[in-house]
Order: C-alpha cells, then sequence, then structure tokens
C-alpha cells in the first residue's frame, strides 16, 4: 500500500522529529558539571550549583538555537505537527522550573 510517502521522506522525518526532553537533559548537564568541579574543587557550594544551572540552561538554550538556524530544516512532533523553536524554548523553560521544584538544589 503506497501512503505518497518515500523513504527518503519518512526518514528525513524520522531525523526531524522532536520529542519533548522533559527534565533529563538538563539534569544530567548540571549532574556533569557539578561532578567536575567537585573533582577539581574537593566539593562545591551553594555559587557552583547556581552556576551550573545557569551553565546547562544556557547550553540547553544554545542547542535549540543551532538547530533552527537553518530554516531550510523542519521539525515536527510525535503526533506529525510542525515543531517549533518557541515552542522547545517552552519545554527547556518547563524542564528548568520542575527542576527548582525538585530536591534540595534550588537553580
Amino acid at each position: 500500500m503506497c501512503y505518497g510517502f518515500g523513504v527518503h521522506d519518512v526518514k528525513d522525518r524520522a531525523k526531524h522529529t522532536v520529542v519533548k526532553p522533559g527534565i533529563a537533559p538538563l539534569f544530567d548537564t548540571i549532574s556533569r558539571t557539578l561532578k567536575t568541579v567537585r573533582e577539581e574543587k574537593g566539593s562545591y557550594d551553594y555559587s557552583d550549583i547556581a552556576n551550573a544551572c545557569g551553565y546547562a540552561y544556557a547550553k540547553c538554550f544554545s542547542e535549540i538555537e543551532k538547530k533552527y538556524v537553518n530554516s531550510q530544516d523542519k521539525y515536527y512532533n510525535l503526533d506529525g505537527t510542525p515543531c517549533t523553536k518557541k515552542q522547545e524554548i517552552a519545554w527547556l523553560d518547563e524542564a528548568y522550573e520542575e527542576k527548582n521544584q525538585l530536591g534540595n538544589s534550588k537553580c
């Protein structure tokens, strides 16, 4: 049965499908940063946590910005609707707020 999609169309769509990342990428970046600080200084304090949170947010934001620089690329949600830079930044903001509501360390 043919649905009007070629193999290359399907591969391109799959490559450009965006899944709402949640808190994991932000949390992973914060964790890696604090691990490095602890290895270098022996421990970390509140200012290190705040800096790690800021760095993680900036890094994730930068990755989103870079992805949308080439306006010829189109990205899609799992349901096939277009995904926008604004939507991904909103997800990042949600993850950042969720991180602030979890655990002891506030960003």
